[in-house]
């Protein structure tokens, strides 16, 4: 079964495997794709991520541990930069998730066809079959993370000390890709505490190893995460904001979990098949009362870490559902309740139809709506590949260009592959700055030698007209200018 996963996944996702990064958070997408193409063309020193909005400086900034966007670069040296490896590279990263869930529940739930289903059920939530195929790095971290579970439950089983090691590793290496990963080691605390139950409470040596052994994962990715603030206050380039957004006051955040609680869990991160499933599982849980079987502890550990979290970022999760995808360990080890309690009523028809809708009700979800509309959330200029190419050649190499409006201050960068100066909107560029000179000037005397624009408003602004010197060219919406120097009246 764990095969067929993987194999009708893959099948379901290779017509799509060319598509430009599109849709539903492109702007993070672009913004990923062009700190590896970065890497890649400029400098690969993982330590200085360079964004493309950098206006006269060198790009360098603070970000979560760029690794995804490092690996994916070395890949560009091998394959060239080409869509389909990015997509590629993030679905496999995407299968090994898949492939260590299977592991991790197996040691859990001692049961293959238990553990078959919850990497089944795990495979065809919406939002990870979405973003499991895109430039994001919480798929490498999502995944970093399910594989320190199993080797860690790997490592409670025999206490091969080279399986703690490497989990580790992988945990620390999902916490630096993404902080908010750092809460699996509640899972990791939950068997640690259940060890020390059957030593009725007492700490040996190995313990306390362990207990410091788990401190470093934490420290390693404080210590990155602070490194990354210092850069991006030394280069004031704020394209990736550290810090924490809780709602912006009650009536707010009330909504948000009310959307959360109806709408996005149910329909986005398990989807309705699974969510049914959930359900049991809970109710099983309820009904039980299993709250001194041993998962019981690392469940509730995970689940109140994540509420926490969730309040923490309660802000975020207004539109950025993918950063509640470690909510889908919370509902995992339930839907392997609800499978083993559905198998031992006989009710495997019952399993069956919920199982066999769960990749229908993803892909219904996902496909028409994000791959294959024909807006597909960028310029059309960006698809037709001829009109694109005319527009990322236009120009001399390493040029520094002004380019807007575009509200995501990447989007635009990424694809005519470009670096300079952005605006989010065209009045911006009239705008004075404290010395009272307009934008636009302000960014020549830095250094802006050319405009791309797709507002056709720009060029018959009085205001900006003085600065304009040549029409390059004309592609589409865009217009591609040479800008000169006036002096200000």
């Amino acid at each position: 079964m764990l095969y067929f996963t993987l194999l009708l996944n893959a099948v379901l996702h290779l017509p799509f495997v060319s598509l430009p990064p599109c849709s539903i958070h492109v702007w993070r997408q672009c913004n990923t794709l062009a700190v590896a193409r970065n890497f890649h063309e400029e400098d690969a020193n993982i330590l200085k991520p360079r964004v493309d909005c950098r206006f006269e400086s060198d790009g360098v900034t603070g970000m979560q541990f760029p690794l995804y966007e490092w690996l994916l670069s070395q890949l560009y040296k091998v394959f060239g930069e080409h869509y389909e490896v990015h997509r590629t590279f993030s679905l496999l990263i995407t299968s090994l998730g898949i492939i260590y869930l299977f592991g991790f529940m197996k040691v859990v739930t001692r049961n293959e066809f238990t553990a078959a289903c919850c990497a089944w059920c795990y495979t065809w939530s919406p939002e990870l079959f979405y973003h499991g195929f895109n430039a994001l790095p919480d798929i490498l971290a999502l995944s970093s993370g399910i594989a320190a579970l199993y080797y860690f439950s790997i490592w409670i089983e025999n206490k091969n000390s080279s399986f703690f090691i490497i989990s580790m590793l992988l945990i620390t290496i999902s916490g630096l890709v993404k902080l908010q990963y750092l809460m699996l080691g509640a899972v990791m605390a939950g068997m640690i505490i259940n060890e020390w139950r059957i030593t009725k409470y007492k700490f040996t040596s190995k313990q306390i190893l362990m207990i410091l052994s788990g401190i470093i994962p934490v420290a390693i990715t404080l210590i990155w995460y602070r490194y990354a603030v210092q850069l991006i206050h030394i280069s004031g380039l704020t394209d990736y904001g550290i810090e924490f957004r809780p709602a912006e006051n009650f009536s707010a955040g009330m909504k948000t979990l009310k959307d959360n609680l109806l709408s996005d869990w149910p329909e986005l991160l398990f989807n309705y098949a699974n969510s049914l499933l959930i359900l049991i599982g809970l109710f099983l849980v309820i009904k039980l009362k299993k709250w001194n079987s041993p998962g019981f502890l690392p469940f509730l550990l995970l689940t109140l870490t994540y509420l926490i979290y969730h309040v923490i970022e309660l802000r975020q999760m207004e539109v950025h559902q993918y950063y509640m995808l470690p909510s889908l360990l919370i509902g995992i080890p339930l839907i392997g309740l609800a499978v083993d309690f559905l198998m031992r009523r006989n009710l495997q028809w019952v399993l069956a139809l919920i199982l066999c809708t769960s990749p229908i009700l993803a892909a219904v979800r996902i496909l028409p709506a994000r791959w294959m509309k024909t807006d597909l959330g960028i310029p059309k200029e960006f698809i037709h590949t001829p009109q694109l190419s005319r527009l990322q050649t236009a120009l001399p190499p390493n040029s520094k260009v002004l380019i807007g409006p575009d509200k995501s201050g990447c989007i635009y960068f990424y694809f005519l592959h470009q670096r300079g100066f952005g605006f989010t909107f065209s009045d911006d560029l009239i705008l004075p700055n404290e010395n009272g000179e307009l934008k636009i000037s302000e960014y020549i005397g830095r250094g802006a030698e050319y405009l791309i624009t797709s507002d056709h408003q720009i060029p018959i602004k009085p205001e900006l007209i003085p600065y304009l010197q040549k029409l390059i060219l004309q592609e589409g919406d865009f217009s591609i200018y040479r800008l000169k120097t006036l002096p200000q009246k």
